[in-house]
Formats: structure tokens, C-alpha cells, sequence
């Protein structure tokens, strides 16, 4: 089978390696689709501060179960799965919590442990969920990324009472803002590129904001009748916006941080105290399949605006560079399987 293999930052390779065999408590998934994150990316740029060398990327894919160990239940030859790719202790505090989505020893496929950009996956079967042979492939590999926004919203407690300001209309910032629209909430988007604010209005943004061109406090003061947005998501990942977020929330409004940035962020406690502002990180998803998968099938959110181009395996390497190359003409970037 095929897999791609990132070696080193900047050295990736598509190799062949035997088919693997499966535990009795895993399933064999056949790859069919998988969408390239921004972990991957900066994987191979050698930004990432997790990701371990050599190692198959990939951690974000759909496909269909093709051999199922004798001990798995709960699956069907041929059935259609995504993948929850967190590998959790299941004993540490937040683990305890219930919170595995911050476990203490967390590892994720792709970053941690190699993960599925290859023909064919062994995974514990717990790791699968079922999704529709209704939903294509290339629709059902975009439910993970589906996940993250959706763990933001839950985290900031979005309901149909809330002014939702999304900063970034990158993959998770468009994924947030369909998941507040399905809270009811009403969802404003604040990008720099024009392409990428057109696929948040057609995704049912009610306001579109380009800080390059718009004013952005009165914008919003106009839109939320002078309260300023009571959640704001940030999901960029710089110190820039992650500053901005506390300026533009409303007093007693939630900050949910989901974008990372290894830079340090000035908290103005003056402001934070006045505002009595709840700060809040959101990490990876937890519990949010099961809410996603059925949305999804449903067709009550429809995914496929998020993606731009669509390229096969062996062809992994040039993906990246159309990412690198033209980043305000790519949105999200599916590698098939085929």
C-alpha cells in the first residue's frame, strides 16, 4: 500500500509499506479521503511544536471498513467511518472528567503516532464513527474539522441569544460559525481575505467584516446595537487577533481561544476585570461526533463550501506547495484515495 511519509520537515515521500494486519479489537479501514489541516502544514514547514519525526501525517479521514478483529462490535463490513484520531489514558483527572480532549498524556494521529494518509488504516474500533453511505467521502472526511468548531461553540456557551463574532474564516473559523448558526445564534466574520469572507456570507454570515477596509468597533456596535458581541471565537492563532478578541467582546461576554500561537499574548487586567469577561480555551473536540455525524447526514449543515481543490495521494507534495503558494485561493485541500 501507499503511504506518505514525512521524514523531516520539508522532506516527504510517498512509500510503500505492507498492508497492515489488525488486532482482535481493531477494524482495517481502507482511506478513502483525507483533508490536509494546518497541523500538517506547519508539520512539514517544521513549525509544529508537537509533531514527531519521521511519521505519516494525516488525521483527518474518512473510509470504509474492509476487515474487523474478532473481539469488534458495534461495525459492519462496508460500513462507512471518520476517524477520531485521540489516543487518551482514560485514567488521568480530566480523563476522570470525562474531558479526554485534554488528557494529560494526549497523543494524536498524525502528530503524535502516524497517522492516515496511506491506503489502509488499523485502528481500535473505538476510534470509528459510522457515518452515511448517503454522505461522499469527501464530504464525510470534513465532520473532524466540523468537530473542533463545534467544541469552541460548546465552550463558549452559544445559544440563540448570543451575538457571535468568529475571528479567521480559515477551515475551524467557517466550521464555528455553522455550528452557531445551528445554535440559533447570530454570527458575524472578521477575515482579511475577501475570497475567504464570500464563503462565510454564502455559509449565512450576518455581517462580513475586513478590518483592512471596515471599521471594526463601529461595525460591530452597529450590529449588536452598541453591546459588542457576546462570544468571540478566535481561531487564527496570533497574538494579534488574540488581543483584539478582548477588546471587541461585550462586558460579561465569553473569549473562546482556539486558535494556538506559541507567542506570548499582554492581558490588560484592568479591561478583563472591568468587563468581568469569561476567558476560555478550547482544545481538539469532546463528544462532538456524535452531535456533528448526524448534522451532516441530515444535510441541516452542509460542509462542502469549505473546500477548494480536491487532489490525489501521490500528488500530496504539491498540495502543499498550492497551500504555501496561493493561501488566499485554498480553503480546505482533500487528498482522494482512489
Amino acid at each position: 500500500m501507499r503511504a506518505a511519509l514525512l521524514h523531516r520537515p520539508g522532506e516527504l515521500e510517498i512509500v510503500t509499506r505492507d498492508r497492515p494486519t489488525i488486532e482482535p479489537t481493531q477494524a482495517l479501514v481502507r482511506i478513502r479521503a483525507g483533508g490536509i489541516c494546518g497541523s500538517d502544514v506547519h508539520a512539514y514547514r517544521g513549525a509544529s511544536a508537537f509533531q514527531n519525526y519521521p511519521g505519516i501525517p494525516g488525521h483527518e479521514v474518512a473510509g470504509e471498513v474492509v476487515e474487523l478483529g474478532s473481539a469488534v462490535t458495534g461495525l459492519s463490513l462496508g460500513d462507512h467511518v471518520v476517524l477520531d484520531p485521540m489516543l487518551r489514558c482514560g485514567h488521568c483527572y480530566p480523563c476522570r472528567l470525562g474531558r479526554y480532549n485534554c488528557c494529560t498524556s494526549l497523543k494524536v494521529m498524525g502528530v503524535h503516532t502516524d497517522g492516515g494518509f496511506r491506503d489502509y488504516l488499523a485502528v481500535d474500533a473505538g476510534q470509528l464513527v459510522p457515518i452515511s453511505a448517503s454522505v461522499p467521502f469527501d464530504t464525510a472526511v470534513l465532520v473532524e474539522p466540523l468537530c473542533i468548531g463545534a467544541q469552541s461553540v460548546s465552550r463558549g456557551r452559544v445559544s440563540s441569544e448570543d451575538s457571535v463574532l468568529v475571528l479567521g474564516a480559515g477551515t475551524i473559523g467557517l466550521a464555528a460559525l455553522l455550528l452557531a448558526r445551528q445554535e440559533g445564534a447570530r454570527v458575524a466574520s472578521l477575515d482579511v481575505v475577501p475570497e475567504k469572507l464570500a464563503v462565510a456570507r454564502s455559509l449565512g454570515a450576518d455581517l462580513t467584516i475586513d478590518p483592512n477596509n471596515d471599521n471594526v468597533e463601529q461595525a460591530l456596535n452597529e450590529w449588536t446595537g452598541g453591546d459588542g458581541p457576546s462570544v468571540v471565537i478566535e481561531a487564527v492563532g496570533s497574538p494579534r487577533t488574540t488581543r483584539a478578541a478582548l477588546d471587541y467582546v461585550s462586558p460579561a461576554g465569553r473569549v473562546v481561544i482556539v486558535g494556538i500561537t506559541t507567542e506570548e499574548v499582554p492581558f490588560p487586567i484592568p479591561m478583563l476585570v472591568r468587563k468581568e469577561m469569561d476567558i476560555i480555551a478550547s482544545r481538539n473536540s469532546r463528544e462532538q461526533f456524535r452531535r456533528v455525524v448526524p448534522l451532516v447526514e441530515s444535510g441541516a449543515i452542509d460542509p462542502r463550501p469549505l473546500v477548494s481543490h480536491r487532489l490525489p495521494l501521490d500528488e500530496f507534495q504539491a498540495a502543499l506547495d498550492l497551500i504555501r503558494t496561493e493561501p488566499h485561493r485554498t480553503r480546505k485541500v482533500l487528498l482522494t484515495f482512489d
